[in-house]
């Protein structure tokens, strides 16, 4: 997922992969300076010292070992180079002492570059070195192949002290400078022992003076020595550079310390991808999605759609996996964010996403960050003058890199102190306008005071069970804080369930979570900028929120998932909010009805005999008295003789199927909500009114999801609030599926088909498509849907339609003509507020 080839790409933008100090740092073991990410700002110079090892009482003396005393020269070898490869050399000689002939400023240099993430990842850098106002002359390019780089890192790596014999002055001649590094080699070889015996040294020479040096070892002469030039501490002394494309020298392999970088970091990538995260999914995926969007090479990014999208295939990878990875975050975002992002110049959308999630997870930055300066502060441009002025005291010169002092400053106490005590009674949230900034305020405070618990825990004051129990004691006050807020508004939780349902359309998915609610507040605050309450911005108080809806039966937990429904109590608490119980909607439905059937028979108790009773219905003893009083015999007894029980006839009842648009188009605009909204009030009335109902969703297909029944209020509103809006409209489909739902009940009652849609027609079934295409119709989706309405029609189904669309004349005529040749009606919606306003009168039809 992550390579070492992103962090050299980082690195070359100006990027920061300071997250992965620590890990090199674990390969240097023990770093003698805390590992650069870059040098794009100034870094102290450490003293060369520091790689001396047991060898520092030699260099803290400034003469040496007096330098006279002859020494056995086959303990020293001398090493020309270039062209020498340090590694197989040590490897080989096995020294006790490593020694090169650049100077000690030189060797400080390469020990901040082998001690940075520029050298762990094989870039090279150019770099300055500044003293105070002055900047001290010396070749500044350094590489991985740089011989006191190369020599450095392996002394480092097998723990070896490596020691600078050169001096940093350009005035030197050849025979001075030689002389000088024989001079150090000798102090170093006299003094050096090891395990009782001369030390084994080992000396990296230049090519054009190793026979100079060579000859001075040999010699006797004292006056041959030059003491030692003190050169290794630059206090006060700065470096600081840029990457730097100029090629260095390519040795062909990687040190060992690269190589074991390499290593530890890719196994600590594999395993980071392959465990189960612990940060929250929303918050990541809401952090990719915001960055995305204020991407300096994107222009338009993700949408509400695409991002729930995003968190729906990571659901999905994630149960796959059985657990949620950054590998599965990775690869949903690949697969998900690239087609609905609009980009500037060539850079491919497909690698902004990989770099943004990469950023995400790992904590790096693949691009410069820019950040605003203060006035106080000033570039390095202005801090080193060309010229240094010789007349002022270096005292009373600006040392680089320093601020200006500032003119005021706050003192804080020693201990962390909150406004506000936090006890028991304090812990609440006052009526107000500033609601959002109270909120804040307490959760910062309960926040700070976690933070505190945390500290006692990694200093061992308070142990881990001690430590869950206080800051479970916190979030419980703080949660009681929120709901205490929560349960006095009403029209907080309508507005809830609205917001629900709309992002339940959004996603495709009739299931919603946590996750993804926290994901469309947070899309709806940042990108379309809608008033929300504090608490629905904020990670915990949503958690409160939703426990709160799941309390109040509005919501159900589903049953093979963490997602959830909202329940038919919660479309119930919508209809008795936003309409009137006996507005529009009954009204519909009366116009719908037909009268009982009325018997045209006078008597309370018995009437004559009519074509169909069956003999349990006759009257006998009131029969007999007819036949008596009449005076007839039993042979005599005709069919209008006989009395028949009087039984009321059952009134006639009208069944309705509401035929429900569920397809993918119906999650814009609120359409399904709106649509749920019409069903469930129109169901609610039916039942009420003693009539009968049932669902159909339709989108690819049509399916029953309710039978008919007269009784069941519960299973059509918990039916149609978790309806989910996916896939294409097959209108003549759901029609079919009405139809036939109807007919398979065997009564004289009135049916009569609800189609709600948005009347986008854009599915056919394949036989009616094989059916249409021989005759050569224009537009196959309308044909067939006229073909069902036909049948339903001819079958005594009377079909009205509920539009849900802003004004399109071709789609108005088409749906004009399904109620026109179902004999129905048609209502418009376009809005909540037309639902309001239809509540005090009648819908029009046409």
């Amino acid at each position: 997922m992550l390579t070492t080839d992103d962090l050299r790409r980082a690195l070359r933008n100006g990027g920061d992969i300071a997250a992965f100090t620590d890990l090199y740092a674990r390969v240097l073991g023990n770093p003698p300076l805390p590992i650069s990410s870059h040098f794009e700002e100034p870094v102290a110079l450490p003293p060369a010292r520091l790689l001396a090892g047991r060898f520092i009482g030699l260099l803290n003396s400034r003469h040496g070992m007096g330098g006279s005393a002859r020494i056995d020269t086959s303990d020293v070898t001398l090493i020309p180079y270039p062209g020498a490869e340090p590694a197989e050399i040590i490897t080989k000689m096995e020294p006790d002492l490593v020694t090169i002939d650049c100077s000690a400023l030189d060797l400080s240099v390469a020990l901040l570059y082998v001690c940075s993430m520029v050298y762990a990842v094989g870039l090279s850098v150019q770099l300055e070195t500044l003293r105070y106002a002055e900047i001290i002359p010396f070749d500044g390019f350094f590489h991985p192949g740089r011989i006191p780089v190369a020599v450095l890192a392996e002394c480092w790596n097998r723990h070896l002290p490596l020691v600078a014999t050169g001096r940093s002055t350009s005035k030197e001649d050849n025979v001075n400078k030689t002389r000088y590094i024989a001079s150090r080699i000798k102090d170093l070889a006299a003094g050096s022992e090891a395990d009782g015996r001369p030390g084994r040294l080992l000396a990296f020479i230049g090519g054009e003076s190793i026979r100079a040096v060579s000859d001075q070892l040999s010699a006797d002469e004292k006056k041959g020595y030059i003491p030692a030039f003190d050169d290794e501490e630059f206090e006060g002394s700065y470096v600081w550079g840029k990457i730097s494309e100029k090629p260095g020298i390519d040795t062909g392999r990687l040190s060992a310390l690269q190589t074991e970088f390499e290593r530890f970091f890719s196994e600590a990538i594999n395993r980071t991808i392959s465990l189960p995260m612990k940060s929250e999914t929303a918050q990541i995926l809401i952090e990719i999605v915001s960055r995305l969007r204020h991407h300096p090479d994107i222009t338009g990014g993700p949408s509400v759609r695409g991002t729930l999208a995003l968190q729906e295939i990571t659901d999905s990878l994630a149960a796959i996996k059985g657990s949620l990875t950054a590998d599965a975050v990775h690869k949903a975002a690949i697969v998900a964010l690239p087609p609905r992002l609009r980009t500037r110049g060539s850079k491919p959308a497909e690698q902004i996403v990989d770099e943004v999630v990469k950023e995400v997870l790992f904590r790096m930055h693949f691009t410069a960050r820019t950040e605003n300066t203060s006035d106080n502060e000033t570039d390095i441009e202005n801090v080193v003058p060309e010229t240094p002025d010789e007349t002022t005291p270096v005292s009373r010169q600006q040392r680089p890199f320093e601020k200006d002092k500032k003119d005021s400053f706050t003192v804080v106490p020693e201990s962390r102190e909150l406004a506000g005590p936090l006890d028991k009674n304090n812990i609440k949230l006052t009526d107000g306008s500033d609601l959002e900034q109270q909120y804040h305020a307490l959760k910062k405070a309960i926040m700070s005071l976690i933070s505190d618990l945390e500290e006692q825990l990694r200093n061992g004051r308070i142990s881990n069970e001690d430590y869950e129990q206080q800051k479970k004691s916190l979030m419980n006050r703080l949660e009681s804080a929120v709901k205490s807020r929560l349960s006095r508004s009403k029209q907080d939780t309508i507005n809830t369930i609205m917001e629900m349902m709309d992002a339940q359309d959004r996603i495709w998915d009739k299931e919603i979570n946590f996750n993804r609610m926290y994901v469309y507040y947070h899309l709806k605050d940042t990108q379309e900028h809608v008033q929300l309450s504090p608490f629905k911005k904020d990670y915990h108080a949503l958690q409160w929120v939703i426990d709160g809806l799941r309390q109040q039966d509005l919501i159900r937990p589903t049953e093979k998932s963490t997602g959830f429904l909202l329940t038919g109590l919660a479309l119930e608490l919508l209809l008795d909010q936003l309409l009137e119980r006996d507005g529009i909607l009954n009204s519909i439905v009366s116009s719908h009805r037909i009268d009982k059937r009325q018997s045209g028979f006078r008597s309370n108790d018995t009437r004559h005999y009519s074509p169909g009773d069956t003999f349990r219905d006759i009257a006998i003893r009131r029969t007999l008295k007819e036949v008596a009083r009449n005076k007839k015999s039993l042979n005599d007894v005709r069919y209008s003789d006989l009395k028949v029980f009087l039984k009321e006839r059952p009134e006639t009842q009208t069944e309705f199927v509401f035929c429900i648009d569920t397809s993918g188009s119906m999650g814009f605009d609120l359409r399904l909500a709106y649509a749920r909204l019409v069903a469930g009030g129109m169901a609610r009335a039916v039942l009420q009114r003693g009539d009968r109902a049932g669902i159909v969703a339709f989108n690819d297909y049509g399916q029953t999801t309710v039978d008919i029944t007269g009784n069941d209020l519960n299973s059509l509103l918990n039916s149609i609030a978790g309806l989910a809006a996916n896939g294409n409209t097959n209108i003549s489909d759901g029609i079919k599926a009405a139809r036939e739902l109807l007919l398979s009940r065997r009564n004289n009652n009135r049916k009569t088909i609800i189609l709600l849609t948005d009347g986008q027609a854009s599915a056919v079934s394949q036989s009616n498509y094989q059916r249409l295409r021989a005759v050569a119709v224009r537009d196959p989706t309308e044909e067939a849907t006229f073909q069902e309405t036909r049948l339903a029609a001819a079958a005594g189904i009377q079909i009205s339609v509920v539009y849900f669309a802003p004004h399109n004349e071709s789609v108005e005529q088409f749906i004009k003509g399904i109620a026109r040749t179902g004999r129905g009606q048609v209502y418009r919606i376009t809005g909540m507020a037309d639902l309001k306003k239809l509540g005090h009168k009648r819908l029009p039809g046409t």
